[in-house]
């Protein structure tokens, strides 16, 4: 007995450390690149070269966006079930066929796509077009990712390409920064130069692994037609997530000048965290729970994973209120960037960040159907959350502008995890503890609850001056209330088995 349980306890601390590593390293990476950001925020600000470039990059996002998150979806239960390397290199051969042709067709029509869904000026139409076939390919670059970070999961080899995404992000960093009077057509190529040294790095990487690849293409090939019967319910669903997006960015770019800007930079903090812990996590546990899904087990793995990165979200969420703004402060607020457009950037940001324990628990959700193989359900739970999401987003712009967009895709999330829990329940019933479950996420409301008060009442009765130790400070005092908090209450949470 002691002899599994030492085990057990050995096993979770390994498990511990090597997500740790992950999060730490994308840390690392995330500094790097708010450094980036923070030069190019001084440089460009809300401006029109910058509305053009992100409107021009949202499109690339949105047409490869379909092809990445699928890519790894697929790949992922296909390598670990053994499948026939010959089906899955004619599954990559065809997708990326295909993505090449929408470059071809896009950069043929970009000035008409750039007209038909931005009211800007004769010079964001110039720059948008001028710069989509940088933009369009470095997309392409980037989802070949999903390829070799589907072949190191599958190895259990998380870090490395944690590591060349850190080193690239330097270099990329390091040609902004040295760079006076940076361009904005020199700034997209330069993040092209980069995305393609980090994809063909880690596929030379995976080629070492063992992973051969080999063009090939056969439409007779049985297990293809099996891959693509999961991947296109899988594909339809994330791009209908950057569906809403991009009307997101549309909406935005039809507010007035420096809204889509804003939005940016809003998204680019969200994106921060995202990266950092929520594509972290799913990165994580997907093998895993491909793993463990018809085991008696299956589901208590994916629910105290969703209530463990819950708790992690909510601290989260307490933080960024507490010193969020000071945060901002920090990195962006010089030159362009002022005191308004700081104000606007922390309240957009303030507004997403709510719907994060809300995201994370649905995308864990989501892999326990991907990990049945049953990506029509996701698909059509998608679909759903995109149009409601379009049509509350456009309603609320109406009445509050671009805080309207930014709390229509947060309303959207509450109404996508509802949905998919119900969809759940029907197609799987829930087999655990129900009460178990909820008691132990609303101990971790009532206590981010109590942090957050307890807090804002510290930061407002002990002003500090300096911002790198108010953020420093105040943030500690949050983690350690917090800590304090699920102890009191006896949260499970620290018991939960990584």
């Amino acid at each position: 007995m002691l002899n599994i349980r030492s085990k057990e306890m050995s096993s979770n601390k390994l498990a511990f450390i090597q997500l740790a590593t992950m999060i730490f390293l994308t840390l690392i990476t995330q500094a790097v690149t708010l450094i980036k950001a923070s030069v190019t925020a001084a440089n460009f600000g809300a401006t029109v070269q910058m509305d053009a470039f992100n409107f021009s990059n949202s499109i690339g996002t949105f047409i490869f966006s379909f092809i990445g998150t699928g890519i790894t979806t697929v790949l992922i239960p296909a390598m670990i079930n053994k499948k026939d390397n010959k089906s899955i290199n004619n599954f990559i051969t065809i997708l990326y066929s295909a993505s090449l042709i929408c470059i071809f067709l896009i950069f043929l029509g970009k000035k008409y796509i750039v007209s038909a869904f931005s009211s800007g000026s004769s010079e964001f139409v110039e720059v948008a077009c001028n710069i989509m076939l940088i933009t369009l390919v470095t997309q392409f670059f980037n989802t070949i990712l999903g390829v070799t970070n589907a072949v190191f999961q599958c190895n259990g080899k998380f870090n490395i390409p944690k590591v060349i995404t850190l080193l690239t992000n330097i270099l990329l960093t390091l040609l902004v920064v040295t760079h006076a009077n940076l361009s904005i057509y020199e700034f997209a190529f330069y993040i092209l130069i980069t995305m393609f040294l980090n994809a063909g790095i880690q596929y030379y990487l995976t080629h070492k692994e063992g992973f051969k690849y080999k063009p090939i293409i056969n439409f007779n090939d049985e297990e293809l037609r099996n891959m693509l019967r999961v991947f296109i319910p899988t594909m339809f669903s994330s791009g209908l997530y950057q569906v809403s997006l991009l009307t997101n960015s549309l909406i935005s770019s039809n507010l007035g000048q420096g809204k889509i800007s804003i939005l940016t930079y809003s998204n680019t903090i969200i994106s921060m965290i995202n990266m950092l812990l929520i594509g972290n996590i799913m990165t994580y546990i997907y093998p895993k729970i491909t793993k463990n899904i018809n085991k008696e087990n299956g589901q208590k793995v994916l629910f105290d994973y969703c209530t463990f990165f819950n708790a992690l979200m909510c601290l989260i969420v307490v933080g960024f209120i507490i010193i969020g703004k000071d945060g901002i402060v920090l990195l962006y607020q010089r030159g362009k960037f002022d005191k308004s457009t700081t104000n606007m950037v922390y309240t957009c940001s303030l507004i997403y960040m709510i719907g994060l324990p809300i995201n994370v628990i649905r995308d864990a959700m989501y892999r326990y159907f991907y990990a049945k193989g049953n990506t029509k359900t996701t698909f059509v739970n998608s679909l759903y959350a995109s149009i409601f999401n379009i049509i509350i987003s456009i309603v609320l712009s109406f009445f509050i502008g671009l805080y309207g967009v930014i709390l229509g895709t947060v309303i959207t999330s509450i109404y996508s995890l509802t949905s998919i829990l119900i969809r759940f329940k029907k197609q799987y019933q829930i087999k655990c503890n129900k009460k178990y479950i909820l008691v132990e996420n609303l101990k971790i409301v009532l206590v981010s609850a109590a942090v957050l008060i307890i807090g804002i009442i510290i930061k407002d009765a002990f002003k500090i001056s300096n911002i790198i130790l108010s953020i420093l400070v105040y943030g500690i005092i949050a983690v350690v209330l917090y800590i304090i908090g699920l102890f009191a209450v006896k949260s499970e949470v620290y018991k939960i088995k990584l």
